[in-house]
């Protein structure tokens, strides 16, 4: 029982409810106090499930948001490697150009006659 009461107690509420409320209303008395503890049970397990869901909720959430910065720092990384791609195929055209450039005034100063 969630009060701690033992049997020996809950006699004497029970002789005690006896003399006060009397034999007819005794009955309708638990049967009351009954149905209020049932509302009361109740409705603290709708809350403790109601609660147990919004943790489960934001332990979604924090695991879609780690996730979604997981997939972010890799496209970021694929990024950068694709940056450094682009600047090393720049940079090898931009040598091919100049040799051919050089290439060109040599055969022309050769031409020439230089």
């Amino acid at each position: 029982m969630p009060f701690d009461i033992g049997f020996i107690e809950l006699c004497v509420i029970m002789v005690v409810g006896l003399f006060v409320l009397g034999p007819d209303k005794l009955p309708i008395a638990a049967r009351a106090l009954t149905r209020w503890f049932t509302g009361a049970k109740r409705s603290i397990n709708a809350v403790k499930s109601e609660i147990d869901r919004e943790l489960q909720v934001d332990e979604i959430k924090r695991s879609l948001n780690d996730e979604k910065q997981r997939v972010q720092a890799t496209l970021n990384q694929k990024v950068n490697v694709d940056v450094v791609a682009d600047n090393l195929a720049a940079s090898e055209g931009t040598q091919k150009n100049s040799t051919v450039e050089q290439r060109d005034k040599r055969d022309s100063a050769v031409g020439k006659g230089v």
